[in-house]
Formats: structure tokens, C-alpha cells, sequence
């Protein structure tokens, strides 16, 4: 999920998600403990987030092993359209606090 994200493949995305192939809302062990909403913030891609949210109901608000969202990290890496997004169309919690990594 992680390579199509950053490729924005959202056709393929697509096919993996409806093919069972992919569950949007568990965090994967390979990846660091990222559900593909954190891979989307972690490199700008709203688009795909977009997708993830209004097609398949993504949850924005899981969290991976630091406790951190992908608000956070779409925050940290200086993706204003991403957080705009996140805060007004996705309604992601503000409040949420990480651990260890301030």
C-alpha cells in the first residue's frame, strides 16, 4: 500500500482495498505500525488521503507506535494542504498526544 501511495497509484489502490487486499484501518507491522491514511500524510499525497476518507471511510484518527496521526505528521513535514484537509473535510482530532517524540 505504502509504494502505490507515494506512486499515487489510486487506481490500483483502489482495486487492492476492494479485493480485500489491503485493510485501510490497521496499522501494518512492516511499515512501522502506519495505517495508509499516516503513509498519505506523510508525504502530502491529499489526493489519495482524500480517496481513502470519502471512498472507504478511513479513519484519520488511528494512530501508529508513537501515538502519532497522520495529522501529526502531515503537520511535521510541512504539508499545509494535507492538514487543511485533514482539519476541515476529514474532521481529525486536534487533541490526540504522542508518546516519546514531542
Amino acid at each position: 500500500c505504502k509504494s502505490q501511495v507515494k506512486a499515487g497509484k489510486l487506481k490500483r489502490l483502489r482495486k487492492l482495498i476492494r479485493d480485500n487486499m489491503i485493510d485501510i484501518n490497521q496499522c501494518s507491522e512492516v511499515y512501522g505500525g502506519w495505517t495508509p491514511a499516516i503513509a498519505c500524510a506523510r508525504t502530502g499525497s491529499t489526493k489519495t488521503l482524500s480517496v481513502l476518507v470519502d471512498e472507504f471511510n478511513a479513519d484519520v484518527n488511528l494512530t501508529e507506535i508513537h501515538n502519532w496521526t497522520p495529522l501529526m505528521f502531515a503537520a511535521y513535514r510541512g504539508h499545509v494542504k494535507t492538514v487543511r484537509y485533514l482539519v476541515t473535510v476529514a474532521n481529525a482530532d486536534r487533541t490526540v498526544r504522542c508518546n516519546g517524540r514531542q
